[in-house]
């Protein structure tokens, strides 16, 4: 995955990017995506496109992540440092506290996602990998 954050959740990718969970439900018969994604990509996609990511395996190209406003902006590789650095010059000139203040808002929900959530999920997926987990003759 080629995928650059910037600063307050403005996503580039590169043009030849894709995004792809295929980790999960390619152990045994499957471990619960419970290490953070089932929070980010639903996050990023919605939640009925994000479940659907995760269990399908689904391979989204940069492009289809800019259809569906996962990422804001695609570039060749080329250039896409030279657009987060331009895009970092704007956001330096804001008022520092109102950038501060701006992402402790944008970030919230996710944290508090994050917090609510992912000890109980991580616990599902260690249940999951248990019964993943053949146990062998003796």
């Amino acid at each position: 995955m080629e995928f650059l954050y910037c600063y307050l959740t403005i996503n580039l990718a590169a043009e030849e990017a894709y995004f792809q969970d295929n980790q999960h439900l390619s152990v045994g018969g499957g471990v619960v995506p419970a290490d953070g994604v089932q929070i980010l990509y639903p996050a990023a996609m919605g939640d009925i496109r994000g479940h659907y990511f995760l269990l399908t395996m689904q391979k989204l190209t940069a492009k289809e992540a800019l259809q569906i406003g996962m990422v804001n902006e695609v570039h060749p590789r080329d250039k896409l440092l030279a657009r987060a650095a331009e895009l970092a010059e704007q956001l330096l000139r804001l008022d520092p506290y109102m950038r501060r203040y701006t992402q402790l808002m944008f970030t919230r929900n996710l944290k508090r996602k994050v917090i609510d959530e992912l000890s109980f999920d991580m616990g599902l997926e260690g249940l999951s990998i248990i019964s993943a987990v053949k146990p062998k003759n003796s």
